[in-house]
């Protein structure tokens, strides 16, 4: 990959060989995540592609590259707070030019990682980052509004004493409990790809891409077994929930087997093309969601939690909620499978997962 003729040709002004510029005043310069968004691209390319020299962890600094610029010494630093470019300052007005072909060559580089990322992924070498906490406290936020709403006074006319919108306070939680139903399936699906690795998939099959991007029904699915009629009836109530509710709502009204159409009968009207199966629509009741309704579905949400962290599914469930990247790999399933031994052995893999990534965090070695 050294010998890449257009690499090389992008980064014809760059040098694998370096001088320490111990006799040279120099600056550091913070370089934007906007123009660098994967710092490990620099790595890759002056490094793995371009031949350059690197020192690996130092002082608050988790690698470093040196090279030149049209004959003058460089250094990429990945620091605890982004990447810098140490240089001489009487090179100031190279920089720019200098930072424009290392972006050129690394969307060049791209076009090579793409054919690795896709083995990557086939081989199971990959990690999902962990997004628990965004995805649950957006679902609890229209839980909780919610319930806020329906517990409102309905807006009275001070002149006459009299409620002006009496179903105000209904129509509000109504839409609160939509968001908070979208917002569910969201952080269901989520986290059901976080248990994964967890409930014995076979990554090294190819078929985690398939896995992966498929539905929240197929990682269910794999998640709890439909075989067992607890996780059956858990799955029946979610899946009328998606059809009913979350579906049409999040497809601009649009429902299943033509049920958001009306046909024109002549002397008769508009009917609903699904007839009478109109009571199950969303837009039956000119309040969809009722306090009563409203806790019948939190009663699902409910107990599919309680169903997600029970039994052999506890582990993955309890991971997910750590906050930490899964990662697919065998050598991690792994960790993971001799983790899962006891609850307290699990507390301490996770203890210590949890370090790791602290001090990757903080740059301490």
């Amino acid at each position: 990959m050294t010998n890449n003729l257009g690499l090389n040709q992008i980064l014809r002004e760059y040098s694998t060989d370096f001088h320490s510029p111990v006799h040279q005043t120099m600056n550091t310069l913070p370089l934007s995540v906007e123009q660098f968004p994967v710092p490990e691209l620099v790595l890759f390319v002056l490094r793995n592609m371009f031949g350059c020299k690197w020192q690996d962890v130092g002082e608050k600094v988790r690698w470093s590259i040196l090279c030149s610029f049209r004959e003058e010494p460089i250094i990429f630093d990945l620091k605890k707070f982004g990447l810098t470019l140490t240089y001489p300052v009487d090179m100031e007005n190279s920089i720019e030019t200098a930072l424009g072909r290392l972006c050129k060559a690394i969307k060049f580089a791209e076009k090579e990682l793409d054919k690795i990322a896709d083995q990557q992924i086939n081989d199971g070498n990959v990690s999902i980052a962990n997004y628990y906490h965004d995805f649950y406290r957006r679902y609890r936020f229209f839980r909780d509004q919610a319930s806020i709403s329906y517990n409102k006074e309905a807006p009275v006319d001070t002149e006459f004493g009299l409620s002006t919108q009496p179903d105000r306070p209904h129509i509000e939680g109504g839409y609160m409990t939509i968001a908070m139903i979208d917002a569910y399936f969201s952080y269901l699906e989520h986290i059901l790809a976080l248990m994964l690795p967890f409930c014995g998939f076979d990554f090294k099959s190819g078929e985690i891409k398939k896995l992966i991007s498929g539905t929240w029904s197929d990682k269910f699915k794999f998640v709890c077994k439909l075989s067992d009629p607890e996780c059956k009836v858990i799955y029946d109530d979610l899946l009328k929930l998606k059809k009913v509710v979350r579906n049409p709502m999040a497809h601009g009204g649009v429902e299943n087997k033509w049920n958001s159409l009306y046909i024109h009968m002549p002397d008769i009207g508009e009917l609903p093309a699904c007839f009478s199966a109109i009571k199950e629509s969303i837009r039956f009741d000119f309040v969809p969601f009722n306090p009563a309704k409203h806790n019948d579905v939190c009663d699902v949400f409910d107990k599919t939690d309680e169903l997600l962290s029970s039994g052999n599914r506890y582990f993955g469930f309890r991971y997910a909620k750590s906050g930490m990247n899964v990662a697919f790999n065998p050598d991690w399933v792994s960790h993971y499978n001799e983790a899962m031994t006891s609850k307290q052995n699990f507390e301490e893999f996770i203890e210590y997962v949890c370090k790791l990534s602290d001090d990757y965090d903080n740059v301490d070695f």
